[in-house]
């Protein structure tokens, strides 16, 4: 999910659509059909969305006066699993290769490679870097988005995957032992770790507290960032898996992955 100044954006697989969401009345306002398994979306520092599509190793950028793809970015891998705008490119893991690639939104073209290791998973944008998440090696890693060099700062155990983050802070959810683990943006060190959770994934921060859905326990936790307490901020009755909560107009959006939900939540 991604949001400009009027739209919420959701990507879907079942059927493969992008849907525009007016968040004046929660209601679908327009579809774009796509193929194949559409995933990480962005907003483009030019206003399109742009959409990474998983089996056909694409990224599309779709044009939001329009509706329709506009730009296909095309021959990447299979499993493009996050996908991020910021510091003038848009960036995905591309698990595959191994590689985090940076994309030109003018061109539509790859203009930089990192190799990134054997599970690239989540991504966020911090002091200045980019920071890729190994779910496979626990490994936290800053890729510097001008020279594209990377440097690992740290190695989490209990299956470290996605990111909480914001302009300065970082917050890893491990999925597998429940813990979120705090990354100083500035030393990439690894901080204190919370514990509480029990499948924590791909979450989003907003006032001082992360929220970061709990897949196994189908809730939406809150995570103080100053006092390091964690408490259940939702039940997210009916939910599948969900998977990844957004900030949009003043709320916190949570998706569930298999499911044909969004929850709106208010801090």
């Amino acid at each position: 999910m991604s949001a400009t100044a009027t739209d919420v954006w959701v990507t879907g697989n079942g059927p493969s659509t992008l849907a525009r969401i007016d968040p004046a009345t929660n209601a679908i306002v327009g579809t774009v059909n796509m193929i194949g398994s559409p995933c990480g979306i962005a907003i483009g520092p030019d206003g399109r969305v742009w959409v990474a599509i998983l089996t056909l190793g694409q990224v599309v950028a779709v044009d939001p006066a329009t509706m329709k793809v506009v730009a296909t970015v095309d021959g990447l891998g299979a499993n493009l699993w996050d996908l991020k705008s910021g510091y003038g490119s848009i960036w995905v893991v591309d698990r595959t290769s191994k590689d985090l690639l940076r994309i030109d939104p003018v061109k539509a073209v790859v203009s930089g490679h990192a190799a990134i290791g054997p599970g690239g998973s989540g991504l966020a944008l911090a002091d200045g870097a980019v920071w890729v998440v190994d779910d496979l090696d626990g490994t936290i890693k800053r890729v510097d988005p001008t020279t594209m060099s990377v440097t690992e700062t740290a190695k989490l155990a209990g299956g470290a995957s996605w990111f909480a983050a914001d302009d300065d802070t970082l917050a890893v959810a491990n999925r597998l032992d429940g813990s979120i683990t705090l990354i100083d943006p500035v030393t990439g060190a690894a901080g204190a770790s919370i514990g509480g959770g029990r499948g924590p994934l791909d979450g989003t921060i907003l006032g001082g507290r992360a929220y970061i859905p709990d897949g196994l326990a189908r809730t939406l936790l809150e995570v103080n960032l100053a006092t390091g307490s964690i408490a259940v901020a939702d039940t997210l009755e009916g939910a599948k898996n969900p998977f990844v909560a957004e900030i949009a107009f003043g709320d916190i959006w949570v998706l569930d992955y298999g499911g044909q939900r969004i929850w709106r939540i208010a801090p």
